[in-house]
């Protein structure tokens, strides 16, 4: 790899290089961080060149660094030579996989996949089993006008009961983050969109498209 230091200097035509540092305050040296030494740093830069005129520098992050966060300062070359009064003149944070930067989490498209469960594959597994589980669905008016006590659905059962005594939870709509009790289910028939629901009174009428989950064990 190469590129993975970037450091947009506005100005062309300098001569710029990294240092790069541990938050344990050490310094890389060319083969491993130590700790840092006036006498050495000759050995801790890491080049940067611009590309074309663009005011743009960038440089090769050590690809024998452990994975990691690190502190990567970027100095100004006054003289010949590397030197230590050498200016500062930009700095930020790197985080390292070992081979490749990792660029910061995104929620809305990226996503985790855990093994383990503080340290326990099969408490990950028993977790994912029982979300798997759940039932989602969202409220369906096409045949039937939602009240505060009873709704149709978009869910496919067939039988009746199916989900007495378990509970619907709102994820959206005006009942969100609410939770009700199921005291009658009817099975999709007919004319039927899906499954209608009867639930203990709610503070507002259920709206079409309301999304929901249904939680709880399901009694004899």
């Amino acid at each position: 790899m190469a590129g993975e230091i970037v450091f947009p200097a506005g100005i062309t035509g300098l001569t710029l290089y990294g240092v790069v540092r541990s938050y344990a305050n050490t310094v890389w040296n060319g083969s491993s961080f130590e700790s840092y030494a006036s006498g050495n740093w000759a050995d801790y830069d890491i080049s940067l060149s611009e590309q074309g005129s663009s005011s743009v520098y960038v440089g090769t992050f050590p690809g024998s660094v452990s994975a990691g966060t690190y502190h990567v300062t970027i100095h100004r070359q006054a003289g010949g030579s590397v030197a230590e009064t050498d200016p500062v003149i930009g700095s930020g944070g790197i985080e390292w996989s070992g081979s490749v930067v990792l660029v910061n989490f995104d929620a809305s498209s990226d996503t985790v996949d855990v093994g383990k469960i503080s340290g326990d594959a099969t408490a990950a597994d028993n977790l994912e089993a029982m979300l798997e589980g759940l039932q989602a669905g969202a409220v369906d008016n096409s045949n039937f006008t939602p009240t505060t006590t009873a709704f149709e659905t978009n869910l496919a059962e067939a039988s009746d009961d199916h989900f007495n005594n378990q509970a619907v939870l709102w994820r959206s709509g005006d009942n969100a983050g609410l939770t009700f009790f199921i005291t009658d289910s009817v099975g999709k028939t007919g004319s039927m969109t899906g499954v209608k629901l009867t639930v203990d009174t709610m503070p507002n009428a259920a709206s079409n498209g309301d999304t929901f989950q249904i939680i709880g064990t399901k009694g004899a």
